[in-house]
């Protein structure tokens, strides 16, 4: 498991620290986050290979510079990573296992998690993964006397183009859910029984199971990017990944992770509205800033700032051991409320 708490110093020195800084900030001025930590991991189906593990405060281990954009949209979510001072033994060990992972078939690079890019980052209370995806490319380029690695990796674009959908329900969607999706859609009934009117409607895709019970369902069959579309088009369902893993809602709707609370002043450092209804943020980063998950903005006293909760679209996430200055830019979409985290 990710490591909560990054900073080997005493917590209640940091927390005193932090408590001075935000009082002392603006909402637009750069608050100090004691105890930040990036760790980046280059996942080989082993032991993984270490890039980075830098401690900022500390000035502990090799810079990085890390840039992802993350949405609820099916398009691939890109990261790149430049990493300085990698040994020539390292930079050697890294070429290989891209080479490696290259020439390793997607289906057992994804059983396996070979060839994937994890990056973990944050603050006190704080660290997570920020970012988890199949990696694409590795450049070594001379910098004066030093290297500059470059590494560029995507979440989604290997699974979605070449994973084949052999399950027994949509993966990540409970049989009960399935179900009562089924018979809410009047379209996909027409009067018959939910089974035989989907099975009818993605004839060669959907095929029902003989087995009555909790065991019904479908067998599916065929290239995800095909069918994953035409089969969340007609649930009603809305696809994005997020750090490797598939994730469906209800169309409109935030995943059930409990909401993320950002209070202006500490850890929401500037916000706006834009048009209906919709709000673009600037919060610190925090790896539970993720697509579909959801936020509820409040002032210092606790008064709610516009829609009482909303939806994270997007995450613009830029960070380096360099800047101070670790921080998420959000779209935001107004949203049911759910439970605190």
């Amino acid at each position: 498991m990710a490591d909560a708490r990054p900073y080997d110093g005493p917590l209640a020195a940091v927390q005193e620290a932090i408590a001075a800084e935000v009082a002392a900030a603006t909402s637009r001025a750069p608050i100090v986050q004691w105890g930040r930590r990036a760790r980046v991991v280059l996942d080989d189906g082993e032991s993984g290979v270490l890039i980075s593990d830098h401690y900022p405060d500390r000035s502990d281990g090799l810079h990085v510079s890390v840039e992802v954009d993350l949405n609820t949209t099916l398009a691939p979510q890109p990261c790149r990573l430049d990493v300085w001072g990698l040994s020539d033994e390292r930079r050697t060990l890294l070429t290989a296992k891209q080479r490696q992972a290259m020439n390793t078939a997607w289906a057992t690079r994804s059983i396996r998690k070979i060839g994937r890019l994890r990056v973990e980052a944050g603050r006190v209370g704080a660290f997570g993964v920020t970012f988890s995806g199949m990696i694409m490319r590795i450049e070594h380029v001379r910098e004066g006397g030093d290297w500059r690695t470059t590494i560029t990796a995507q979440d989604g674009r290997l699974e979605w183009a070449n994973a084949r959908v052999q399950e027994t329900i949509v993966p990540g969607i409970e049989l009960a859910d399935f179900e009562r999706t089924l018979r809410a859609s009047e379209e996909a009934l027409l009067g018959k029984a939910p089974f035989e009117a989907f099975a009818a409607q993605f004839k060669g895709i959907a095929e029902v199971k003989a087995i009555g019970g909790y065991e019904q369902g479908f067998a599916l069959m065929g290239n995800s990017i095909e069918n994953n579309v035409r089969l969340c088009d007609a649930l009603h369902l809305e696809p994005f990944w997020t750090n490797g893993r598939f994730i469906y809602v209800p169309r409109g709707r935030s995943t059930r992770d409990p909401a993320v609370l950002l209070t202006r002043g500490s850890t929401l450092l500037h916000e706006a509205e834009v048009e209906r209804g919709y709000r673009n943020v600037l919060a610190l980063l925090d790896h539970r800033h993720t697509p579909g998950r959801q936020v509820q903005l409040i002032e210092e006293g606790g008064k709610p700032i516009g829609a009482r909760a909303y939806r994270i679209e997007s995450v613009r996430r830029r960070f380096s051991t360099w800047d101070p200055s670790w921080e998420d830019q959000l779209a935001l979409r107004p949203s049911t409320p759910l439970p605190l985290a």
